[in-house]
């Protein structure tokens, strides 16, 4: 078994619980889930340092350093392929006191894996037997689509036991949710020492192709040579601060317009007859009966426009730029990190 820990108590209490894991013949994933994979392995990240770039390039000379400020990498390896020793583990995950934000905690969201309490250890040693995890499964995190409620865990494959072949870690990361699943990605990283830390959380999300730049210009200039083809751009940071220079710089024929994020889950009309036909007959006398009250639906619209306003507002909405006759989705952290937490694409 191998674990990835993330805590907010005392070094005491990191150190106790570290040494427990190793004194029982665990293994302990510092820095993080990256070490698990050989496609990340020939950079090795420092433990308290933000991880840096996927490949290893020969060492820059101020002249090329200047040059490659404004170049992009070439598309990144998206296969996560297991090393030797992980290949052979069994039951991962994070250990942690309180579902987090922290990079650790993301990572396990996007690869599936259980998030635990540390009580499941200090449990399992003291009974001397493997405790259902499921007990101890630690929640997503604050959903901004739920207006901000703490959004429970869902796990494709919640029943196997932290002994079986079910629970090793090549059959757990083949069972995944895979939220980009066949899409291209080009992020945009004007920060380029996080590169590596968003190459493998997007490949953890499934993606097919990801190609990082480092400024708009070079964003602009791959999404208008239509050599390529993309479902996403992702901005490191808030999109806003980018996505009015992506339009503002396209062709003619470029432009951009934003899509909240909570605008295309309304049904039908005021009265929300939209979706009473395939409800049945109940529903349409629902319908009916609510139709009719249009003072109530005029407070239920007006309150529901507030609250979808709010939730876009919070869970980083969606912009869309037109390029070449092609549509690409403009995001930020923000909304990468609320579609983990939510389970879904915050479309």
């Amino acid at each position: 078994m191998a674990f990835a820990l993330t805590l907010h108590g005392s070094d005491d209490e990191r150190n106790t619980i570290t040494k427990l894991i190793l004194e029982n013949g665990g293994r302990i994933l510092d820095p993080g889930f990256e070490m698990l994979f050989s496609s990340n392995a020939s950079s090795a990240a420092s433990p308290t340092k933000t991880p840096l770039t996927t490949s290893k390039t020969p060492k820059a000379t101020p002249a090329s350093k200047k040059k490659a400020s404004a170049q992009s990498s070439d598309s990144a390896s998206t296969t996560l392929t297991l090393t030797a020793q992980a290949s052979a583990l069994g039951f991962v995950a994070l250990i942690s006191d309180k579902h987090s934000r922290r990079a650790k905690y993301i990572q396990a969201l996007a690869l599936g894996l259980p998030c635990l309490s540390y009580h499941w250890l200090l449990d399992c040693l003291s009974s001397g037997t493997l405790r259902p995890w499921q007990l101890y499964l630690l929640p997503a995190g604050e959903s901004a689509f739920l207006s901000g409620a703490v959004r429970s865990r869902v796990l494709t494959s919640p029943h196997y036991e932290p002994g079986g072949d079910d629970a090793k870690l090549d059959a757990v990361l083949s069972r995944r949710q895979r939220l980009l699943d066949g899409k291209s990605v080009l992020l945009v990283l004007t920060k380029a020492e996080r590169g590596r830390a968003y190459r493998f959380l997007t490949s953890a999300m499934g993606a097919r192709r990801v190609t990082w730049c480092r400024d708009a210009k070079e964003a602009r200039r791959r999404l208008e040579s239509g050599e390529e083809e993309w479902d996403w751009v992702y901005v490191d940071g808030a999109e806003e601060q980018l996505f009015p220079c992506l339009a503002a710089g396209a062709a003619a024929s470029t432009t951009g317009t934003s899509i909240p994020a909570g605008k295309k889950r309304k049904r039908g009309g005021a009265g929300g007859a939209g979706g009473a036909t395939a409800a049945g007959p109940g529903a349409i006398s629902f319908a009916s009966t609510v139709s009719e009250r249009t003072a109530g639906s005029s407070v239920i619209a007006s309150f529901a426009e507030g609250v979808g306003a709010g939730r876009e507002r919070d869970a980083g909405g969606v912009k869309v730029v037109e390029v070449g006759g092609r549509k690409v989705k403009v995001v930020g952290d923000e909304f990468v990190i609320q579609s983990l937490i939510l389970g879904a694409l915050l479309e």
